[in-house]
């Protein structure tokens, strides 16, 4: 079966983009990825590059007149969210795909995904979303709260009257709000995946547990030290899976041989070191080996860290008071996890050898 993805990034985000498309290409051979360059640095390298099973896109693309107002009238990271759905509706619309999935750039792919997109079409449904799995912990059922129960990571859509059905519901909801910083109502696009399997009945909740690893639940498993590749187990019901694609999210390549794992802070007393490390330092390389080839890059890549820094500032200063009760009442719940636990995120690349 051909499987049709699409993502979105900029040249800020290019050797993560690079990285989880080389990790697709590895362990899937029947696909097309479609990327949204969203500048042009971005646009030509991609052209420049042609890269097999890739088709490059362009920002402007996405664009009409509503949308135009609505990408000047908020912040970088609103109007990345806000193309999600329209990505997703613009291919499907304008390609007549049989199926599209979208997918977030900082994630990586250790087997095939077509794995999944099959659990859909098993189900004989027509949506698949994402949760995320939070461990059952005070706090994590308030961030559930505040952030969403399903994640915008990996998502898929087959080309029928139900999807599109689900897919104008949420590109119309993201056109008119996108916000990151109100209550508790909206949250960019993640939000209104909770209202997906309330609303429509063609909707799946993936089931594969080795789709959707991330750093707030891969404390609930261990490697399967039995299987050849890279599989997981259940802590708590045994099941065992295939490792499908982890979720990056918060990763930083710091100074020197620094990393930030931005992942002992969820549940560091409890993870299987031996998981993190086989995850970890496969991307680490793959982002080692990007940077390599894109050293023209450079001066744009260290303005990464500082642009992500900008904007979680201007959050803090635009959030609501009820997010902000919110976070105070979660960093109090996960205070003494995280002081035993946060410190272990960094580390020298080097003591992994």
């Amino acid at each position: 079966m051909h499987v049709n993805y699409c993502t979105v990034f900029d040249s800020n985000y290019m050797d993560k983009g690079l990285a989880m498309y080389n990790s697709l290409n590895r362990v899937s051979v029947d696909y097309t990825l479609f990327i949204f360059a969203f500048d042009n640095e971005a646009y030509k390298l991609l052209c420049e590059k042609n890269l097999p099973n890739i088709r490059v896109l362009q920002e402007s693309d996405l664009l009409d007149e509503q949308s135009r107002k609505a990408r000047d009238n908020r912040t970088r990271a609103e109007w990345c969210w806000t193309c999600s759905s329209r990505s997703l509706d613009f291919l499907l619309n304008e390609y007549n795909l049989d199926n599209c999935v979208y997918i977030d750039s900082d994630l990586y792919f250790f087997s095939d995904p077509n794995i999944i997109v099959q659990e859909l079409i098993d189900k004989n449904k027509s949506v698949l979303i994402t949760a995320h799995r939070f461990a059952p912990y005070l706090e994590n059922r308030i961030i559930a709260h505040m952030y969403g129960t399903y994640c915008v990571q990996f998502n898929v859509f087959i080309n029928n009257p139900d999807a599109r059905e689900v897919l104008s519901w949420w590109k119309e909801q993201c056109l008119q709000d996108c916000s990151g910083n109100k209550s508790y109502e909206v949250y960019g696009d993640q939000k209104y995946l909770d209202e997906f399997p309330k609303r429509f009945k063609c909707v799946h909740v993936m089931e594969n547990q080795g789709g959707g690893l991330a750093p707030w639940n891969i404390s609930q498993y261990r490697m399967d030290d039995a299987s050849e590749e890279l599989s997981i187990i259940n802590k708590m019901t045994g099941k065992k899976d295939r490792a499908v694609f982890y979720h990056f999210q918060g990763f930083e390549i710091l100074d020197g041989d620094l990393i930030n794992l931005s992942v002992y802070r969820w549940k560091g007393k409890t993870i299987d070191e031996r998981l993190v490390k086989v995850i970890y330092r496969s991307y680490y390389a793959e982002l080692q080996k990007v940077r390599d080839e894109l050293k023209d890059l450079k001066e744009s890549l260290e303005k990464q860290s500082e642009n992500v820094r900008k904007v979680k500032e201007q959050r803090r200063k635009d959030s609501s008071v009820k997010r902000r009760i919110g976070q105070v009442i979660v960093g109090v719940l996960s205070w003494f996890r995280m002081r035993l636990a946060h410190r272990k995120d960094y580390i020298h690349i080097s003591l992994w050898d």
